[in-house]
């Protein structure tokens, strides 16, 4: 279950691979020792159009899991990601990351 939703600007893809990108965002939710690494599910997707001060890119990550943990650790848990993605070493960026609970009535079927 958690899963991890990485948006991003497409500029950004002339300075580094997608792949790259979608793959410290879920290195950096693996980092952070809350999650199982066998249950975390991470993809990306394409920002077309954005408005932003100075031009700048961004990177977005969305954590979403079943309820259970404290702010502290969505804290921790969005910090490591942030990390994590800071090490690519872009510049004129905005990397941020945010978890959330999934309501009660969330609904998964894996077939």
């Amino acid at each position: 279950m958690p899963d991890c939703i990485v948006e991003y600007s497409k500029r950004l893809a002339t300075k580094v691979s997608v792949e790259k990108i979608t793959q410290t965002a879920h290195q950096g939710a693996i980092n952070s020792g809350l999650l199982d690494p066998e249950k975390v599910k991470t993809r990306a997707t394409l920002i077309e159009h954005q408005i932003l001060p100075a031009d700048r890119d961004v990177i977005h990550v969305t954590i979403r899991f079943l309820a259970g943990r404290t702010d502290a650790q969505k804290k921790h848990l969005s910090d490591s990601i942030v990390s994590e993605l800071c090490t690519l070493g872009l510049t004129n960026i905005a990397i941020s990351a945010d978890a959330y609970d999934l309501s009660p009535g969330y609904a998964i079927k894996l077939l």
